[in-house]
């Protein structure tokens, strides 16, 4: 499994960093996804736009969330 696919930046970079107060190394860890500090760089390139399928994964979450 790919460490930055898109649903693993959607939910983990961005929501759960965003919802809760899990730490980047934990999140890393728990999905897999490498380096702690690779997190901050696929949250950041979700957020800018440069991952285009994670922010819209981020945004049906957004939308499903009550």
């Amino acid at each position: 499994m790919h460490k930055a696919a898109a649903w693993k930046v959607a939910i983990a970079a961005v929501h759960l960093n965003a919802t809760t107060n899990a730490t980047n190394p934990w999140i890393a860890r728990r999905l897999h996804m490498g380096d702690p500090d690779a997190l901050s760089r696929y949250r950041s390139e979700c957020r800018s736009g440069r991952c285009p399928v994670a922010q819209e994964l981020l945004n049906q979450l957004s939308d499903s969330r009550v």
